[in-house]
């Protein structure tokens, strides 16, 4: 998109320009966007499985399960539940006809997620291992829920036009249509609500899942633009969230058949924006800004009553986010010194751990490049090098070569220095215990067949001692020691809740000292003659007290938004308090039995223990806080409101299906989209190409074909590409054959070239580090007559990037450095060019601002095009030799939304450069700076767009220039 820059002395308006340059932009940002999204298929994750994983498929009436061997009873599980569940999750969208899906389960992930796509048809579930601390409820029957009805709603977009097209283009047209045509909050907020119908623990009964929501409806004034397109300056519920209450708004208000409107008529007009509003429209008699406008009304008339009931505990606030700023905080625990660790989360910084003095006072912090999936955990005591300083926590990694396999490691790090020692490596270790002397730590396996074991360690020496094997049906989702070092502390999570349990590993009993109770339990920990601990039980999560002795519960916190996170000092209680628009802060309170509120007696389960399966409270409990939104909609759905409990649970009674091997070697020919290739309308291509598309459901394999036609020459042509990624190194071949006419002349003329591609990923964490190696050719003949006047290259190139992400605001990585050389050679020909790039990355003077320093240098020869981007404000010149340094230095101006009617404004960001840039001996030094816009067209949700108007002052003729840039332009983006 170079153009030649408009300097300030010309005729031309810079107003104009800009002008221009949008219109420009957008016209191909349009195209390219929504024909990408038809056509193009990426080999993503899904593709990083073990080669020698063994792979099995069930054939339910639903649903095709594929997995690997070890999953053979979550395969079982997950076709009977899909087979129980599709008719009731396809109801209210009217379908036609329910069709046949694929579903991939995998387990080495260590995050448990999943998701349903197009092109190829398929859905994968992650059955990761922070599955178990996820939620009360059965992992396999969320799943099936909310992925279920993500099934549901593309094969109703595979009715009517949508049908139509899905003749014209495969399930392209689908996926063009579910990613651009409808907004993520109906199609994520849909599902969630019929999660929440279906079981008994979706994420609508979670007031941790609802409470973003209920702050900014209580504290702000949301708007749809703004939960829409997001912000610089706060976190805004995201689509799960607000999609859950519109959707709800939605079935209460106008039926069911409203939400099957809104998708009919967004594929019957399938145009971005368009479609889905004028189906709100039509289904709700409302735009979607004034939908959203009623529905907070509605909502925050429910919060606000909800608090009235609130008689809210006093606390002493040690650390909370300022007036204006951000950020969210987890897992304090006290350390041998009496100082306080906790993880600090804001939009400048990611996460660091973070050590305040018991006033709360910030002593010292260092940067945490973690997944904190299950909190830190800290000794208590002890000095010198077992200083009471030293937290132990499970850190992320992944296989370099195979990113589905995915590792929780055991890391401890020195609060006094930050550093860290990795003590497990490659395995998958959760909840990492010391002792409160720290010579032993107790952590939870888990293996990849869902299987669980509780291990010991030898601290000063990193031995394994012992292991244990867990009661049946049950996991651990919290772990702490006594502070007597001898006894553990467990939650452990069963079919029908979580019970908190005593194990006293010498004689390798489990004390049960709750039933299953209602409610997520999390974080107990031992003070007196109490266990202290985290729940919902009352519908809001607060801190409770267990009277261990007489099993009384106490409600120890009623805060406005909810307490979490329970750490004990002496008679001081920290906890996280939920701090509203502003995030999260550590507050403290003295604990004094006399004055919590006892909520109900608990009887302890002796002769049941943990396997009873008895229910000490229900999930109502008083019902003094709860907000239920879902409700309304399950009591006036006939299906549903006759029964006792929800459709999906632990006790649903599935049939056995039969397993065969799955081979995918014989099924990687999966054709799933066709039609005409976008690139004559993006490149002004004069080849119109009609094509074919083909990967297999593991994307491991890619084909794709196709015939074109010269519309200035009026000749034929064909070719396809192939890539193979289930070896190492990455297979990519591609070939093409076509005719040409030019008047005088006519001949054919074909190529191929081939590439041998090396990724490896080394990221830990925050921490991202890859290097990647490539090799490759091609050669192209005109053989007409004979063939040599044919000609080819040799290509190869070699990357590596290391970097550290900083928080939401930041424009550029915190810190970081790329760097990478390029070559491509004609092995018969002076023709070349060979290119090295490099970039520093460095924070500047103030919060979010950033440096950058890159250089580059260049050899060419021949016909071959440059690598680097010419002096910035200079129209580029060719040349054989170049030599290029730049200094940027990037900061926010404004970081405030201005939501327009078509263009929704997220912040204004500047630039200052330097650069020295050096062809063939002629220096082109220039300076200046660039005012950047960062926008979203049309609510489209994250299509950020970056335009900017540069000033450069040409020092080698003295001149100033004015261009419009894209994006950013910067050497190595």
């Amino acid at each position: 998109m170079a153009q030649e820059p408009c300097g300030l002395t010309s005729s031309c308006s810079v107003v104009f320009l800009i002008f221009e340059w949008y219109i420009y932009l957008m016209k191909k940002l349009f195209l390219l966007i929504i024909f990408l999204m038809i056509f193009t298929v990426g080999l993503s994750a899904q593709n990083g499985w073990l080669p020698e994983t063994e792979w099995k498929i069930i054939r339910g009436e639903m649903v095709d399960v594929i997995f690997p061997a070890e999953l053979e009873n979550e395969g079982q599980r997950a076709a009977g539940l899909l087979d129980h569940t599709m008719e009731e999750l396809s109801r209210t969208l009217n379908l036609e006809k329910i069709r046949r899906w694929k579903l991939i389960l995998w387990y080495g992930n260590s995050s448990s997620n999943g998701y349903v796509t197009a092109g190829p048809r398929y859905s994968l579930w992650n059955s990761g291992i922070d599955s178990f601390t996820f939620s009360d409820g059965e992992w396999l029957s969320l799943m099936a829920s909310h992925e279920g009805r993500h099934m549901a709603q593309y094969d109703r977009i595979n009715q009517g036009f949508g049908g139509f097209l899905h003749l014209l283009f495969g399930d392209g047209a689908t996926r063009y249509i579910g990613s651009l045509c409808i907004p993520s909050w109906l199609f994520e907020g849909d599902a969630v609500l019929e999660e929440t119908l279906l079981t008994e623990s979706g994420r609508g009964r979670s007031s941790d899942f609802t409470v973003g929501m209920k702050a900014h409806l209580l504290e702000g004034n949301p708007t749809y633009s703004r939960v829409v397109n997001g912000s610089r300056r706060t976190i805004y519920p995201n689509w799960y969230e607000y999609g859950y209450f519109l959707t709800s708004y939605i079935r209460k208000h106008h039926g069911p058949e409203a939400i099957e409107k809104i998708f009919s008529l967004s594929s019957a007009i399938p145009v971005p924006l368009l479609g889905h509003s004028i189906g709100i429209r039509a289904a709700t008699g409302k735009w979607p800004e004034k939908l959203f406008k009623e529905m907070s009304a509605e909502l925050k008339g429910i919060y606000e009553a909800q608090i009235e009931n609130i008689n809210e505990t006093e606390a002493v606030l040690l650390l909370e986010p300022g007036s204006h700023e951000y950020f969210s905080l987890s897992n304090p625990e006290i350390l041998g010194t009496g100082e306080i660790a906790l993880v600090k989360t804001d939009l400048e910084n990611r996460r660091r751990l973070f050590v305040l003095s018991a006033e709360g006072e910030v002593q010292r912090f260092f940067n945490y490049n973690h997944f904190n999936g299950t909190g830190i955990k800290a000794f208590s005591g002890g000095t010198g090098g077992e200083a009471g300083t030293e937290v132990l926590f499970s850190g992320f990694s992944r296989h370099p070569r195979w990113p589905g396999e995915e590792y929780r490691d055991i890391i401890a790090m020195d609060t006094l220095t930050g550093r860290e020692e990795r003590l497990t490596e490659g395995r998958r270790f959760l909840l990492p215990a010391p002792t409160p002397d720290g010579k032993k730590v107790a952590a939870v396996e888990f293996f990849k067949d869902g299987g669980q074991e509780l291990v010991l360690f030898n601290r000063e020496e990193w031995q394994e001692s012992r292991r244990f094997q867990l009661p049946q049906g049950t996991s651990v989702s919290d772990l702490t020691w006594h502070s007597d070092g001898i006894r553990l502390l467990l939650v452990l999570r069963g079919e029908y809740g979580r019970s908190i349990v005593f194990f006293d590993p010498s004689s390798g009993e489990f004390e049960s000292l709750t039933g299953f109770l209602g409610g997520r339990v999390e974080a107990p920990l031992l003070w007196e003659d109490y266990i202290i601990y985290s729940a919902e039980d009352e519908g809001m999560r607060n801190i409770y007290g267990l009277e261990i002795e007489s099993g009384r519960r106490f409600r120890i916190t009623s805060r406005i938004y909810g307490a979490s996170s329970p750490a004990v000092s002496g008679d001081t209680l920290y906890f996280i308090d939920m701090a509203g628009i502003r995030g999260e802060a550590l507050a403290s309170m003295t604990l004094v039995p006399e004055k919590w509120t006892e909520i109900s007696s608990m009887t302890l389960n002796v002769d049941g223990g943990i396997d009873s399966g008895v229910r000490v409270s229900d999930r109502n409990g008083n019902g003094e806080f709860r907000v239920d939104y879902f409700l309304p909609v399950f009591q006036e759905d006939p299906l549903l409101s006759g029964l006792d409990k929800p459709v999906l649970g632990p006790e649903t009674v599935l049939n056995g299906y039969e397993v065969n091997p799955y081979s995918p070697v014989k099924h990687a020919v999966n054709i799933h989209s066709w039609g005409f290739d976008p690139e004559s309308l993006l490149t002004q291509s004069p080849e119109l190409k009609l094509g074919i598309t083909s990967t297999d459901i593991l994307g491991t394999t890619f084909l794709y074909g196709y015939g074109s036609w010269n519309i200035n020459e009026n000749t034929f042509g064909g070719g396809g590409s192939f890539i193979l990624k289930s070896l190492y190194p990455v297979i990519s071949l591609s070939g093409l054959v076509r005719g040409r006419d030019i008047g005088s002349e006519k001949w054919t003329e074909a190529g191929m070239s081939g590439d041998f591609s090396f990724p490896l990923d080394f990221s830990m964490g925050l921490k991202n580090r890859r290097l990647d190696l490539s090799l490759g050719g091609a050669y192209f003949s005109d053989f007409s007559e004979s063939f040599t006047d044919g000609s080819g290259y040799l290509t190869g190139n070699i990357i590596w990037s290391s970097y550290l992400m900083g928080g939401y605001k930041r424009i550029y990585p915190l810190i970081g450095l790329s760097a990478g050389l390029f070559g491509t050679q004609n092995p018969v020909a002076e023709d070349y060019v060979y290119t090295g790039l490099a970039k520093i990355s460095l924070p500047g003077l103030f919060k979010t601002h950033s440096t950058r320093i890159m250089a580059g240098g260049e050899l060419l020869a021949g016909t071959r095009p440059s690598g680097l981007t010419f002096g910035r404000g200079y129209v580029a010149v060719p040349g054989n030799t170049t030599v290029s340094l730049i200094l940027d230095y990037d900061f926010p101006i404004l970081d405030y939304e201005i939501p327009l009617k078509i263009l929704y404004i997220r912040r204004f960001w500047g630039n200052l450069f330097g650069q020295e840039f050096i062809r063939d001996g002629e220096h082109y030094p220039s300076a200046g700076g660039t005012l950047f816009i960062e926008f979203i067209p049309f609510n489209l949700e994250n299509a950020v767009i970056t335009l900017g108007v540069r000033g450069s002052y040409r020092f080698k003729d003295y001149k100033p220039q004015i261009e419009v840039v894209f994006m950013d332009g910067a050497l190595i983006d």
